[in-house]
């Protein structure tokens, strides 16, 4: 009778930790977007409700919001975290696909390189926002 032989699998070096930055990157964005939406859309209804502002959300209550450094924290945290959450997700779906598995690192590199480019401009555009 032949003897089956199984190999363990061994997951390259760092996929455990992307794994679990998956989920913990996850959870974050559950609750800065939350704390996103309370802020931007609800923190100010009672002037709009009190007619002291037309709309709910208008630019210069926004302008005002991106002059504080805690606003500009959380959508520097939201940028960071949706990017590498997003891209890491993609990476994920990539590698399951054969010809991309087998330039694990060229793909890698390349959502690293897209994810540094976004968070780049969008920076600069937050930059251009704020002066």
């Amino acid at each position: 009778m032949a003897e089956l032989s199984y190999r363990k699998y061994e997951a390259p070096s760092g996929e455990f930790w992307l794994w679990f930055l998956q989920r913990v990157t996850g959870l974050l964005l559950i609750a800065l977007v939350l704390l996103h939406g309370w802020f931007n859309h609800f923190a100010q209804i009672d002037a709009f409700e009190a007619g002291l502002q037309d709309e709910p959300v208008v630019f210069s209550v926004v302008a005002d919001r991106l002059t504080r450094v805690g606003f500009i924290a959380l959508d520097l945290a939201l940028l960071t975290l949706v990017l590498f959450h997003g891209l890491n997700g993609v990476r994920t779906v990539l590698l399951e696909w054969r010809p991309a598995a087998r330039r694990r690192r060229a793909v890698t590199r390349s959502l690293i390189g897209i994810g540094v480019a976004a968070w780049v401009v969008t920076f600069i555009a937050l930059v251009v926002l704020i002066l």
